[in-house]
């Protein structure tokens, strides 16, 4: 599901991939949690894709959330709104009188040994604070815009268009298996 931008409801629009019908943006006024429960039930993973600030819909989405991912690329203004979700998280975390796991997803990266000087001070300050962070981060790769721009998943792109697909492919892999297995481990 989708909210205001839309990148992943206008990537499934045209109907180009295989997966374009799993991809639900619901209409205006749509009641979220219900939305949420309802395919929690016939599904095993519900992903929710909401707009980064404050709004009721990533209020509904954060009260259902087994796990709340928070993208960000390694610059202070994205640190300064992943912050804003954290506090919100933990407002709704009072609220639910629950605990919402959630982690720091960063986006849009170079390798490690490229990481800007502002990129390494702010993943510093994040573990000082003990704020999760994933270990797979989703990389800057070419492969990811072709994907919106072709509106195909990563499997479907031709593999002699796409500069370092094959790259892109594994870094999707590796990040998935460790949100998967942090599904596994919730369930033991």
């Amino acid at each position: 599901m989708d909210s205001r931008q839309q990148t992943i409801g206008t990537w499934a629009k045209p109907k180009r991939s295989k997966y374009s019908d799993i991809v639900i943006v619901p209409q205006a006024g749509t009641d979220l949690p219900q939305l949420i429960d309802t395919l929690a039930a016939q599904h095993q993973f519900v992903i929710i894709d909401v707009q980064g600030t404050a709004n009721n819909e990533i209020t509904a989405a954060i009260s259902r959330a087994s796990l709340v991912l928070i993208p960000m690329q390694g610059k202070f203004e994205d640190a300064r709104v992943a912050t804003a979700a954290i506090e919100m998280i933990h407002y709704q975390e009072n609220l639910f009188q629950r605990k919402i796991p959630h982690t720091i997803l960063f986006t849009r990266t170079s390798s490690p040994r490229f990481r800007t000087h502002e990129e390494r001070n702010i993943r510093a300050e994040i573990a000082k604070l003990g704020i999760p962070i994933l270990d797979s981060d989703l990389n800057e790769r070419t492969a990811y815009s072709q994907m919106l721009a072709r509106s195909l998943s990563l499997e479907e792109l031709p593999e002699k268009e796409v500069n370092g697909l094959e790259n892109a492919r594994q870094n999707a892999y590796s990040l998935a298996n460790e949100i998967g297995s942090y599904f596994m481990k919730s369930e033991q």
